[in-house]
This record gives structure tokens, sequence and C-alpha cells, in this order.
């Protein structure tokens, strides 16, 4: 589900921050972002730091990615709530115009269309559900839907790219 996998996005931006930054003071920031399309789901990891750390940040996000898809790990009921209650708030603040309406349906209609992949564009019957559905669907996350959302994404296919002032 695509509202989850981008509860899922923001649950990596926390804990991310909370591994990178605050525990092993590495990076300045972190930041994720999902980006849901016809053909992919991508998840996009960002951040800042001293050039000597990267390799070491890579392979601690790589072991985080791996760590979070064991069929036996939950991620705290806390921080789902918590990213749950971030997650809402940023929702009621999108929607504030028509054309902010208009993309909230784009983004509904492309996510159905890539479900139904095989049902010709033409014959597609799609619900209408509004953004209190996509909150209700947020709200009922659990830390087992957390953990699907984590195991769906593919790390053998991660690309990296590094900019820095050295090499």
């Amino acid at each position: 589900n695509n509202d989850q996998f981008s509860l899922c996005a923001g649950i990596i931006g926390v804990e991310l921050n909370s591994l990178l930054r605050t525990k092993h003071h590495l990076v300045y920031g972190v930041s994720v972002q999902s980006y849901i399309t016809t053909s992919v789901n991508l998840l996009m990891i960002t951040g800042s730091c001293v050039d000597k750390n990267v390799m070491r940040i890579l392979d601690m996000c790589l072991h985080y990615m791996v760590e979070h898809q064991h069929p036996k790990h939950l991620v705290p009921e806390k921080i789902i709530y918590a990213e749950k209650g971030r997650f809402a708030m940023a929702e009621y603040g999108r929607i504030r115009t028509s054309i902010q309406l208009a993309e909230y349906y784009q983004s509904f209609f492309t996510m159905y269309a890539k479900m139904n992949a095989s049902v010709p564009l033409a014959e597609l019957n799609v619900p209408f559900v509004g953004p209190e559905h996509l909150l209700r669907n947020i709200e009922s996350a659990s830390a087992v839907d957390v953990r699907k959302m984590f195991q769906m994404i593919d790390v053998s296919k991660a690309v990296y790219g590094y900019i820095g002032k050295h090499k």
C-alpha cells in the first residue's frame, strides 16, 4: 500500500537520524523521500557529512535496511505512532487549494493504475476516495505492515551517489 510506504519512509528518516546523527555523530542530517510511480516505488535517502564518513554511512544504511526486513524485526509502536501523527499533520496542511486536491487525486489514480496494471486504463473502475481515506489507511498501519513495507525494498537494486569536496 503506497500510503504505508510513505509512512515507512518517514520512519526510516526518523530512525536513520537517530542512528547516524544522534548515536554515531556521522551526519549533519538525513532526509528520506518516497516517490510512487506506475512502474516503481522509489525511496531516496539524502544527507550531509564529512567525506571520510561516506562509506561507513552507506554500510550502516544498508545494514539498517536489511535488519528491518528480518521476519522477527518490528519497529517500536511508539515510533510508528509518532510518525502517524507527523504524517496526519502534513496531510491536513498539504491539501488546501483545488490544485493540491487535484494533485492528490492524480497520485491516487497513478497508484491505483499501478496496482491494477493488467486492466486497460479505459476499463479501470477507480474508486472515489478522499484524503480522509488515506489518513484512515495510515492510522490502521501496524508494526507488521511497516515490516512488510521494508520487505518490499530491494536493497540489491540500490543506487548510490556522492558529491564531495575531495576525489
